[in-house]
């Protein structure tokens, strides 16, 4: 046996597992073989297996064996194993690999691309039931800035999710008191004491707005003065003047840009 591999690494639970198995015959003479696929838990119970039809592989040549398992198996992590016989049943060689089997996984994260200091965005955790039946638990958000030195975990969300159905649930978070720079947000979806993730996604917190950048190039200055002189109706003067000397402004995206 040169190589034994299934066709994917992660599963749902009735979804069937396939294997290829290369076989090269270095003999002088014909084998004659068959196999048997094992499905084995992490207690090393076979919970599965299926036998192939007897093949032939000549002498000094190769053969692939394709062969596929289907039933039902939990949420956990699993052996394939394939055993290869001979005449009189005896076995001539074997391999095996780890699988594991997902009733359900977190499927997207969705977080304001930029959040102003002080403004409330909304975060969604989209999560995919595999199974027949309903399942119910708690959606998880932590916020954390890359540089380290804050997290906060949210207040956790109930989501009830159908039968082969996908479900959200979304968080508000308003960063106040917190410096402005990278930030990620990390969700983890828990059903019955199965914990699924974490998975992450990146997005900025940013300086408040600037709403007396006119020439939005990131500050307020004698430039944008000149624009409210030129009409007045722009900014009221007391805003303008609390802003004035701002060089952080929040650069707009260009004309065309998705967010």
């Amino acid at each position: 046996m040169t190589e034994f591999n299934t066709d994917k690494s992660q599963y749902r639970p009735k979804e069937s597992i396939c294997t290829t198995t290369s076989i090269a015959n270095v003999g002088d003479v014909a084998m004659i073989l068959e196999a048997e696929l094992i499905i084995k838990n992490q207690l090393g119970e076979t919970v599965g297996t299926q036998n192939s039809e007897p093949f032939q592989v000549p002498s000094g040549d190769a053969f692939v064996l394709e062969l596929c398992w289907a039933g039902y198996l939990g949420d956990g992590a699993y052996t394939v194993q394939i055993a290869l016989f001979g005449g009189r049943a005896t076995m001539v060689g074997g391999a095996s690999t780890a699988i594991s089997v997902l009733a359900g996984e977190i499927t997207g994260i969705e977080v304001p691309p930029m959040l102003p200091l002080g403004e409330e965005g909304a975060f969604k955790i989209s999560f995919a039931n595999y199974t027949a039946g309903q399942i119910s638990g708690e959606a998880r958000l932590t916020i954390q800035n890359s540089a380290g030195g804050f997290s906060q975990d949210l207040p956790p969300q109930p989501i009830t999710i159908a039968g082969g159905s996908q479900e959200s649930a979304t968080f508000m978070w308003t960063p106040e008191g917190v410096p402005a720079g990278d930030y990620s947000a990390i969700a983890i979806v828990e059903i019955d004491g199965q914990a699924y993730g974490p998975a992450t996604k990146s997005f900025a917190v940013t300086p408040p707005p600037c709403k007396g950048d006119f020439d939005d190039d990131g500050d307020v200055d004698g430039v944008d003065l000149s624009q409210l002189a030129k009409n007045p109706r722009l900014l009221d003067l007391a805003v303008f003047a609390v802003e004035f000397g701002r060089t952080n402004c929040p650069l707009l995206p260009p004309k065309g840009t998705a967010h």
